[in-house]
């Protein structure tokens, strides 16, 4: 091209965009096309107008770009730059880049969108760029990046990309969907969580060659969940090597939620291999700062404070290492055991420190099962309760120094002696305590505290030779008994006179609670052909008493007892008198429910006629008053012949029928074998 030429050019350029200041655009015989420093304020094919196709390079970096779209670069709809092969729009105002801005580049191999102030970037912005090799967005404000961007089967050949110093919040897979990419920047972010919302799953056929820079970003918390959710089945000391992740330079926190990865770490052979991406110095806790995460020395320093439950003033700490959750009340001014902890996970026990506080009586507690060591040193103790220990199956350690105990209950014998501290304590020789001598004698011969002793009549004994003899225990043991066989006649003398006085109440007492029937003259009871072990004759047409059988009587009687309740069981289609005389002669007991309205009810005086036929033995029939209102019917004839020395029942009388009521009625009942009764009988 001519000197005259360009110079036409220029001035035509300049027509169009009247805004510039001057003219600094070039094409050279290289096909490089420059646009730099000359604010421009977007882009489009005329500002390209002496681009030729042929054009390699194209730079418009240092201007005032604020967005890009797809006809920033083509004319009408046809691709002009078919041959581009990297674009620089570096250190523009780019806040916005449409889809297909770059489908016109299927030859471009590095495209620099570096310091701009992007956003996001978002689905099929860089669709059609299957040979961009670079891609250079750092130095934005980046917060999302659309799945799809570095999606499977698109670009393809993509090797290093750089989002350094953006604003990004989490990290998705996108290094390891791509098999082509070897560098992955992403220094300088907002970091704190690894996510997979394009749903990738590992599958590592060859080692991954990508290099993923992660240093300076917000990760502080480590949670193993990080990488399962990407390889569910894998072990996450692996994976992080595998990754090739540098996460060095971020504020990470050792504690209880790195120990699985760090104890899987330290008993691999990655712990032999040196590894600079993986040297990760803890910024806390204090006492581990600097101290290198997968390297901690003590994995019993990787703990967790926790609030949830922990009491007042205490100091409640999870560590994985042992499988404790550690509790510290040391010196708070306690006055008793704390009544909660806080909850335990999987496995887990109690380290439980109460130490020189005001305790002087150990009481059960709900969590005491769950106590491994149990610190009670310096609190003025007195007593403990017996359940208090029995009821610890966890617990192997037990300091209990310096108190003032005088005797200790059996049930200490469940912990070794050489697991106790019972040093400094005022034990009393007494008959309850002879068994200690016992428990001390199991524990080695050099076990610290053997040589404790006791004082009786003013004297110092060793626990250890305390006897029966020298306490004269036996004297204590006939006033013992003595005073036991006194208890005893009394409550047998208790027992009789009640018997006596309400010989009724006390067989149903026995049959409740021990299966104990004493009767056997019921004939129809041990009749084989009977199908129903009670019929209920009652007022159907009242709704609340037909309720009344329905849901309260057959709830409480049935399965036990097969029941017959006409509205319910009568066949539907046949003669109701025929039905009525077999039902009741098939059925070892009556239950005649009386009503206001009972005795005008024609079945219900034909049901009571029929009953009356086959009461040949005393306890057939059981009346039951539901309504006290019918005690002046009952008190007339024939009703007072009816229920001459024949008891009646009432749900709904004075204090006593209605706490008895059902027991009465059970007892009266045929005897029958219940699953929830361990035994039953006849006298």
């Amino acid at each position: 091209m001519t000197i005259c030429g360009k110079i036409c050019r220029c001035i035509s350029l300049l027509i169009v965009q009247t805004h510039m200041s001057c003219c600094m655009l070039a094409c050279y015989s290289d096909q490089q096309h420059t646009i730099n420093n000359q604010s421009l304020t977007y882009l489009n094919v005329t500002v390209l107008d002496n681009c030729s196709a042929g054009t390699h390079t194209l730079s418009a970096k240092d201007n005032d770009i604020e967005s890009l779209t797809e006809a920033s670069f083509r004319i009408s709809d046809l691709c002009k730059f078919y041959y581009l092969g990297l674009i620089s729009l570096t250190n523009n105002n780019i806040n916005t880049i449409g889809k297909k801005t770059f489908s016109c580049f299927p030859r471009l191999t590095k495209l620099d969108l570096s310091y701009n102030k992007l956003t996001t970037l978002v689905e099929g912005v860089f669709d059609n760029l299957i040979f961009l090799e670079v891609l250079d967005l750092s130095y934005n404000s980046i917060r999302h990046i659309d799945t799809s961007v570095f999606g499977r089967d698109r670009l393809t050949y993509l090797n290093h990309v750089y989002l350094q110093n953006n604003d990004l919040h989490e990290m998705e897979p996108w290094p390891y969907v791509l098999n082509s990419i070897r560098f992955f920047d992403i220094r300088n972010n907002s970091i704190s969580r690894f996510s997979n919302n394009m749903g990738w799953t590992y599958d590592l056929r060859e080692p991954f060659l990508t290099i993923v820079d992660m240093r300076y970003n917000n990760l502080t918390d480590w949670r193993d969940e990080y990488l399962l959710q990407y390889h569910p089945q894998g072990d996450v000391s692996v994976d992080l090597i595998t990754y090739n992740m540098d996460l060095r330079d971020n504020p990470w926190k050792c504690d209880c939620y790195v120990h699985n990865i760090v104890s899987r770490f330290q008993s691999s052979f990655f712990l032999h291999i040196p590894n600079d991406p993986i040297n990760l110095p803890c910024e806390t806790p204090y006492q581990l700062h600097n101290e290198l995460m997968l390297y901690v020395p003590r994995l019993n320093d990787l703990v967790c404070n926790v609030t949830m439950d922990c009491p007042e003033h205490c100091i409640c700490q999870q560590q994985p290492e042992n499988q404790i959750l550690t509790v510290d009340c040391s010196g708070q001014g306690l006055k008793s055991m704390p009544q909660t902890l806080p909850p335990l996970p999987t496995n887990y026990t109690y380290v439980l420190n109460v130490s020189f506080n005001s305790i002087t009586e150990v009481t059960w507690r709900k969590y005491t099962e769950k106590i491994q060591t149990l610190d009670l040193q310096g609190n003025g103790l007195q007593t403990i309760e017996p359940l208090a220990i029995r009821e610890t199956p966890n617990l192997k350690f037990m300091d209990l120094k310096n108190n003032n105990l005088k005797s200790l209950p059996n049930t200490m014998q469940k912990i070794v002696f050489e697991m106790t501290n019972l040093s400094n304590n005022p034990f009393v020789c007494d008959c309850d305590m002879i068994w200690m001598g016992g428990w001390i004698k199991r524990s080695p011969v050099f076990t610290f505290g053997r040589d404790m002793k006791c004082t009786f009549n003013e004297e110092q004994y060793l626990i250890t030779e305390v006897s029966n003899d020298l306490l004269n225990c036996s004297k204590y043991l006939a006033i013992g008994l003595a005073i036991g066989f006194g208890i005893l006649l009394v409550v047998v003398t208790i027992v009789v006179v009640w018997a006596k006085r309400c010989p009724y109440e006390t067989k149903v007492v026995l049959f409740k609670y021990f299966g104990f029937h004493p009767r056997d003259k019921y004939i129809v009871d041990r009749e084989a052909e009977t199908d129903y072990d009670v019929y209920v004759s009652f007022d159907d047409e009242n709704i609340h008493i037909r309720q009344w059988v329905l849901m309260k009587l057959a709830a409480k009687l049935e399965p036990t007892y097969k029941m017959f309740i006409p509205i319910r069981d009568l066949p539907v289609g046949t003669d109701r008198g025929d039905e009525t005389i077999k039902s009741l002669e098939r059925s070892k007991r009556i239950i005649i429910l009386l009503s206001d309205g009972y005795e005008q009810h024609g079945w219900c005086a034909f049901e009571c006629q029929r009953a009356e036929i086959l009461d040949f033995s005393e306890g057939r029939i059981i009346y039951i008053k539901y309504h006290d209102s019918v005690m002046e019917i009952l008190n007339q004839d024939p009703w007072k012949t009816r229920l001459n020395d024949r008891k009646v029942f009432s749900p709904s009388g004075n204090k006593s029928d209605r706490r008895w009521f059902w027991d009465k009625l059970k007892y009266e009942l045929p005897v029958v074998l219940q699953k929830d009764r361990k035994y039953c009988f006849y006298a």
